[in-house]
């Protein structure tokens, strides 16, 4: 059986890098390691899709423990950084309507409801608005204690919009393509709101609900890309090349010639489909054996050479 070679064992980590993060090759090696006792290049093409199926059953948890995790704390630390700026947007939101006095205004409400202005956070949006509207309504009327209170939740809203681009990006980073889709399907299971509805509160939230449920579902959504990388890259379809062989020997042996070529290295245990510039002197070694019948050792000889030479011309081609 033919061992897979060293341009398969590469597209197979670089998939893994991509899709399954900066530990995927690892992970991919050691699962090898572990289900067939012996290395990743040791493996042959009959044992990638076995590799694979392991891979698809067993990797989702492993990597999804780690990327729910690492997400959900850069959500902490987001709404942290969120919170920490949370007592500007107020003031900014609310001088808008009184000017200097915002901040002397805002520290009278807050002590109201028993906080103060530098610790408030968005979670307490609902009772600032109601008592700043509640508070002004003697002194400048219901209309502009009305337009208070709307500023105050505009300002823990607004920031929430501008987080969101920020929280799809950490998504995208932490879990792959399929971030974006992953993080709204957490929203509509667990949160049972819509991304883009989610309110002052959403991003803490947000991280619970990752950290809790997100483990075997962000596994699997990056398992799944990187399967699916993988399956091409195993067959990696170099048709030019593939091709050109074929050709060769439809010229050799008449119409049954692609048959003979891929009956041969499917006995070999190497799909004509995965064949690749590094598999040229092996497919021409077992061919010569195999043809001799056919075209006698001379034109057997002959053939595996014009196999070997298109290496050569494929060199030439290259700029």
């Amino acid at each position: 059986m033919v061992m897979i070679g060293a341009a398969m064992q590469h597209r197979l980590l670089t998939a893994a890098i991509r899709h399954l993060g900066p530990g995927g090759d690892a992970l991919v090696e050691q699962i090898a390691q572990e289900t067939f006792g012996q290395p990743l290049p040791h493996l042959t093409h009959a044992q990638m899709a076995e590799l694979l199926g392991v891979i698809e059953q067993r990797a989702p948890e492993r990597l999804g423990q780690d990327v729910s995790r690492a997400l959900a704390t850069d959500l902490e630390q987001l709404q942290r950084d969120a919170d920490a700026t949370f007592s500007g947007r107020l003031i900014r939101a609310v001088h808008t309507y009184v000017g200097p006095a915002a901040e002397p205004l805002l520290r009278v409400i807050c002590a109201g409801i028993g906080c103060e202005l530098e610790t408030a956070s968005p979670r307490q949006v609902p009772a600032l608005a109601a008592a700043i509207a509640t508070h002004t309504a003697a002194l400048f009327g219901t209309e502009t204690a009305a337009a208070l209170g709307s500023a105050v939740r505009d300002a823990a809203h607004t920031e929430l919009v501008d987080l969101r681009p920020r929280i799809l990006v950490l998504a995208r980073q932490h879990i792959g393509e399929g971030g974006e889709e992953v993080l709204r399907r957490i929203c509509r299971e667990r949160l049972e709101v819509g991304f883009d509805d989610l309110d002052s509160t959403a991003i803490g939230m947000l991280a619970r609900a990752v950290d809790e449920s997100g483990l075997l579902l962000i596994g699997r959504a990056r398992v799944a890309a990187f399967c699916a990388a993988a399956r091409l890259a195993v067959a990696n379809p170099v048709q030019s090349l593939q091709q050109r062989i074929l050709e060769r020997a439809t010229r050799a042996f008449g119409p049954a010639g692609s048959d003979i070529v891929r009956e041969t290295c499917a006995a070999e245990g190497m799909p004509f489909d995965a064949i690749d510039e590094e598999h040229l002197s092996w497919i021409a070694e077992v061919l010569h054996a195999g043809v001799a019948s056919l075209l006698g050792a001379k034109g057997a000889t002959d053939f595996a050479a014009r196999l070997r030479s298109l290496s050569a011309d494929r060199e030439a081609r290259r700029p």
